[in-house]
This record gives structure tokens, sequence and C-alpha cells, in this order.
């Protein structure tokens, strides 16, 4: 019998086995360098964002300090659990000491600008400038990339005394445009005032520098990426102004009349704002240091809302998604607001809807600290957290929902109102709590008085009545609170 036959019995020499060890020996060092970058990169970003979020978490603690009514002269650091080193810290307004970590000798009724340096343990260093000023607040710029106002010095520009059609850095410093419907450039620096573009489209891919007056009839703007206006800027006829992806800065008054502003991140108006049957949104925060007259508009901010100066809203719609701040005189005439989070109102505060329809309302999500005189009338007011009344506060044809603990340290009026405290109710001055005869007061807990109550309206309190002789009505019933 013939024996069968077979092909390649040798199989694999020493020197393949040895060259496909060494191949994927290779392959495996490489892919573990690829993989130790991807997670040195990762770590790097990490520790970067984890600097930014703790370096500002460190100045907010500093800033509510600073606005704390106390007197204490210091403020001090607070590292973040050793998290954060303070690598430096000059401050305009008193003096850092390394060794207790504050800034000691502070006058809180002067202005204070702090140059911070930070870093972390991961080698990251940050470095901010920041100011407080007596009762108002200023943006934290993280740097130039921020702030739009910062010229980027990397950019060549080609100065033209005629605006073309297209280019790309344009330094425009003359009056005359080219006969086109439709503008568009890299970015755009215009020295000059602007009032040759009525009916006009400018789109602008990254950044826009305006120094001089800007006036705006019919016109379309949209900058991509920051947009700062030096001069005072008028935006009129159904305008619109879109900033896309960057932080805006009007330096100059600025007054839009059926118009729309719309900014994708922080927003700053230096001076006064007015806005007539306008729209405005703001991706992050607005701050408005100047007087602010809203009329007819409709006002979205999705972080907080800074008020610096006296505001009037007439017939608008106010919506903040984070903190509302108003630090002047606030009057809020047929106009509705809704605040996210907590909210403040340092001096006087003036709520007037429609005559007894109370279609508009002041809805606040977080806590509501009133530090002036309130009058509140034909509206409705729902607080969700603790609500604090510092002055003389009288509602009139209105309805009051305070959910959590409510306290009023001066007079307290109710004029046909409603008024429910789902937390306990304290009136623990010598100042008269009035409830009249077509008005009613119901606490879910405790309400507590210094003989001071004087009532010919409803009272019902689920548990304990203090420091009054007055007796609860009869026959009351605690309905559950709704959500608002």
């Amino acid at each position: 019998m013939k024996k069968p036959i077979h092909k390649n019995q040798h199989g694999l020499t020493l020197v393949e086995v040895l060259a496909g060890v060494l191949l994927l020996s290779i392959i495996g060092t490489l892919a573990t360098m690829i993989l130790i970058q991807i997670f040195a990169d990762d770590k790097t970003a990490n520790d970067s964002l984890s600097l930014k979020q703790d370096t500002n978490l460190t100045v907010s603690s500093l800033q509510k300090q600073f606005y704390d009514e106390n007197d204490a002269a210091s403020l001090c650091f607070d590292t973040q659990g050793g998290r954060l080193t303070i690598d430096a810290a000059n401050s305009s307004n008193g003096k850092y000491n390394p060794e207790d970590g504050c800034i000691n000798n502070v006058d809180k009724n002067r202005s204070l600008t702090l140059n911070l340096t930070t870093s972390n343990e991961g080698g990251k260093t940050l470095e901010i400038e920041t100011t407080f000023v007596k009762g108002n607040l200023t943006l934290t710029y993280n740097g130039p990339d921020d702030d739009p106002c910062i010229e980027d010095k990397t950019i060549q520009w080609q100065r033209e005394k005629t605006l073309p059609c297209t280019g790309k850095n344009i330094h425009w410093y003359g009056d005359k445009t080219a006969n086109c419907k439709a503008f568009e450039f890299d970015n755009l620096k215009v020295s000059e005032k602007v009032d040759e573009l009525d009916d006009k489209e400018i789109n602008v891919k990254n950044k826009a520098y305006f120094q001089k007056q800007v006036e705006l009839k019919s016109s379309i703007v949209k900058i991509a990426n920051g947009g700062c206006f030096k001069g005072q800027f008028d935006a009129d006829k159904g305008s619109l102004v879109h900033v896309v992806n960057g932080n805006t800065v009007f330096r100059g008054q600025a007054d839009f009349d059926k118009s729309f502003l719309k900014v994708g991140k922080d927003v700053t108006f230096v001076n006064q704002f007015d806005m007539d049957d306008g729209t405005l949104e703001i991706g992050r925060d607005g701050n408005f240091n100047g007087q602010v007259d809203i009329d007819n508009s409709i006002v979205t901010i999705i972080g907080d809302g800074n008020f610096q100066k006296q505001n009037e809203f007439d017939n608008s719609t106010l919506s903040i998604n984070g903190n509302g701040n108003f630090y002047k005189q606030t009057d809020f005439d047929k106009t509705s607001v809704t605040i996210g989070k907590d909210a403040r109102f340092d001096q006087q505060f003036d709520f007037d809807g429609d005559d007894n329809s109370r279609l508009h309302y002041l809805k606040i999500s977080g806590k509501g600290t009133f530090g002036g005189q309130v009058e509140f009338e034909d509206g409705k007011l729902d607080i969700k957290l603790d609500a604090l009344f510092k002055k003389q506060t009288d509602f009139k044809n209105a309805s009051a929902t305070l959910r959590n603990l409510a306290q009023f340290l001066e007079k307290t009026t109710l004029d046909h109102t409603n008024m429910s405290v789902g937390g306990n109710l304290e009136a623990l001055t010598s100042n008269r709590f009035e409830i009249d005869k077509n008005s009613g007061l119901i606490v879910y807990q405790d309400a507590k008085f210094n003989k001071n109550l004087t009532r010919q309206g409803t009272l019902c309190v689920q548990r304990s009545i203090y420091g009054t002789s007055e007796s609860k009505s009869q026959n009351c019933s605690y309905p559950v609170l709704q959500n608002n």
C-alpha cells in the first residue's frame, strides 16, 4: 500500500515565530502608549476644569463675605478642602496674608479689585481678575478669551475705508459701504460711527469690535464668537442682533425698539438699557449695570439676572432660570416674573398687575428676600422656600402663597388678600400685622406674633398660635398647596 503524501509538514520556523512575537509586542506597545496618552490628555482636561470650578467657588465665597451685612473686615479664602492653592492674591482694598489665608483690613464701603492666581495638584495654574462693588455684582473673566472687548492680538487687520462685501480680518475706519445686501467677514473691527447699514445683513464668523455708535434699522447682525459695542447702540424696525457663542458687552447706552437681541453666553450692559416691543434672550448671565426700562417685551435669562440700578418693567414677561438680584428700586407693572432660584430685592419693590384680575404673578422657586418696602397689588406671589420681608409690606387685591417659613419684620397689611403659609409664620416685632375683613390667612404650622395682630378676616392656624389674644377662626380647612 502506498503511503499518503502530506505537504507542508515542516510547520512554522523559529524565525517566523520570533517575528510574530516581535510584531505583537510592537502592536501592544503602541496600543499601550496611545491609551496612556488618552488618559493623560483626559486627566489634563479634568485638572483644568476642576481648577476653574474650584476657583469660581472660592471667588463666590469671597463675594458672599464681601456683601454680607456684618462688619467683618476680613475675607478668607475657601480652598475647597485643600484642592486649591492660592499662589498670589493682590487686592486693591485690604491686604492678603498667606499665613491666615485672608484678605484683611477690607473697607466694605469701597470697591475691591482682586487679581488672583491659583493652582492645583495637577500642576495647572489659573489667573483671574474680579471686582466687587458695594451693592453690585461684576462679571469675573477667566482670561482674555472670555472678555469680548479685549482685542485678539493675533489678528492681522486689513484696513478698509469702504466696507467690502466680503473679507477676512477687516478694520473698517470709513463711513462708506460697498453696494451689497449682505456682508461676510472672519473678524470685523469698526472704528467709526455706523449708520450706513440699514436693511443690511452682516455675518461675522468669529469676533466683532464696534468702537463707536451703532445705528441699525431693519438689519441683521450675526456674530459667532463674542461682540463688543463700546459706543451707544440703537436697533430699530425689526433688527436682529445674534451673538451665537460668546460673551457680549454694551459699554454705551443700548436701545432696542421692535428688535431682537440673542446672546449665547453672558451679556453686560454697562449703561442704561431700554427695550420697547422687543425680545431679549440671554444664554447665561445677564448683567445690567445701568438703569433698565423694558416695555411690552419678553426677556429670558438662562443664568442669573443681576440688576444694579432702578428697574421698570411694563406689560412684559421676565423669566430668569437662575438667581434674580435686584439691588435698587424695582417696579413690575402688568408684568409676569418667574425666577428659578433665589430672589433678592434690596430696596423698594412695587408690583401692580391688572386691576382686580390677578393675571400677573411673581413666582420664586428658591428663597425670596425683600429688603425694602413692598407694595404688592392685583397679582399673585408664590415663593417656594423661605420668605423674608424686612420693611413695611402691603398686599392689596392679591394672593400670596409662601410655601415655607415666612418672616415679617415690620408692619404688614392684608387688604382684600388671601395668604397661605406652608411653614411657620413669624411676625415678632412690635409693628402690627393687620388682616382686613375681606382677607384671610392660613398657616399650616405655627403662627407667632408679638401682641401685634389685628384681624377682621379669617385666621386659620393648623398647629399652635402664640403672642396674641386673637383666636382661630372656626371651620377652617387646609387644602394641599398645589405646585407653582
